[in-house]
């Protein structure tokens, strides 16, 4: 008998599945359109809009004319938060069926052996110098192993509000990263956009934050929330360094999530962790979901976006992601809005607004 988050998680998967199969021709045209999409992602960014005109070797379908770059971002924004809001569904499914290093482990290596298998067949350039390779290993530690693991141990003690409030924060520690890291001046748009942003997270979770019990190891886990946030800015940083000094996005991701697996393999093995999963449907499922949706597909979309506007500002995306699973919550689950909930939901929105909008874009203000 499943836990009742776990079992609500498979029935949201379930009714997914159901809702994809009579439409299996639907998607098979929308990866069509999505490899068109890594396509044209080979167009220069320099222009705010650039003339396309490509043809699927398989449909013949053409995307052809102008495609605004800042539509193309909000396409990219809202592909990764969308996805990213259902993967803490999927996450509830492994919480009690596996090892957390070994759910972590499992899932970048499943991930990057299907983004080598896209690049041979692709004929992507998986050559690079030892150098090159020094900072993939650096964006896929920062960004794949530790970060993710210490947020599921924290899970096992702080509530689900905290440690999103506690993530919101991503976005502050881009801002001043990529100041200190990689000399970019601070938006101070960017920086207001983000204050409101995470009030509204705090807004949104804080019915839910008056039931945590603050005890010794509370406060552990919060440290090891925030530090699992700093790896995982770092991460962004070196993720924006790397497409700016020309390394392919699908490229950096292969051999990164490959990187972080080898990683969480070798500290599972040397502390004694143990590696074995369950073999049932509701583990593979998820399992699977988060290789392809959640970290194939949603990394490609969040590092090209961090390459397009900066870290500073797809860090929103992030802080947007446990309101998107609030909203699959009320739909699948019982979870009813409260006041502060709508009021932090109009102070996100307005967040949001400030990040993204084509002003914030164009200035870099100290």
């Amino acid at each position: 008998m499943l836990p009742a988050p776990a079992s609500s998680a498979l029935t949201y998967l379930r009714s997914i599945i159901l809702f994809l199969i009579p439409r299996l021709n639907l998607i098979e045209h929308g990866i069509e359109i999505f490899r068109i999409f890594i396509k044209a992602d080979r167009i220069s960014i320099r222009k705010l809009s650039e003339e396309i005109n490509i043809e699927c070797p398989v449909t013949g379908y053409r995307m052809e004319g102008n495609m605004s770059i800042s539509l193309k971002n909000i396409l990219l924004y809202s592909i990764s938060t969308l996805i990213w809001g259902s993967t803490w569904f999927a996450i509830t499914l492994q919480l009690d069926h596996a090892d957390p290093m070994a759910s972590v482990a499992y899932r970048f290596l499943l991930a990057s052996v299907m983004m080598f298998i896209y690049c041979v067949a692709a004929r992507k350039n998986l050559r690079f110098g030892f150098r090159t390779h020094l900072f993939i290993f650096l964006q896929g530690f920062f960004s794949f192993t530790f970060s993710y693991w210490l947020v599921y141990l924290a899970e096992m003690r702080l509530t689900s509000g905290l440690v999103a409030v506690i993530c919101s924060f991503l976005i502050f520690l881009n801002i001043v990263n990529r100041s200190l890291l990689l000399k970019f001046k601070i938006n101070r748009l960017v920086l207001f956009g983000a204050a409101l942003g995470v009030i509204g997270i705090v807004l949104i979770f804080l019915p839910e934050m008056k039931t945590q019990s603050f005890s010794h190891e509370t406060w552990i886990s919060i440290i090891l929330v925030f530090i699992a946030t700093l790896f995982y800015s770092f991460g962004n940083i070196v993720a924006e360094r790397n497409i700016r000094n020309g390394i392919p996005v699908i490229q950096s991701n292969a051999f990164g999530m490959g990187y972080a697996a080898l990683i969480m393999i070798a500290f599972a093995l040397f502390s004694g962790k143990s590696l074995a999963i369950d073999p049932q449907f509701p583990y593979l499922a998820s399992l699977a979901y988060l290789s392809v949706f959640g970290s194939v597909i949603t990394f490609y979309c969040y590092f090209t976006l961090i390459g397009n506007i900066g870290s500073d500002k797809a860090a929103y995306g992030p802080v947007v992601v446990p309101v998107i699973a609030l909203f699959l919550s009320a739909l699948y689950e019982d979870y009813h809005w409260s006041g502060y909930a709508v009021a932090g939901i109009v102070l996100l929105i307005v967040g949001n607004f400030l990040v993204l909008n084509k002003k914030s874009m164009n200035r870099e203000v100290t």
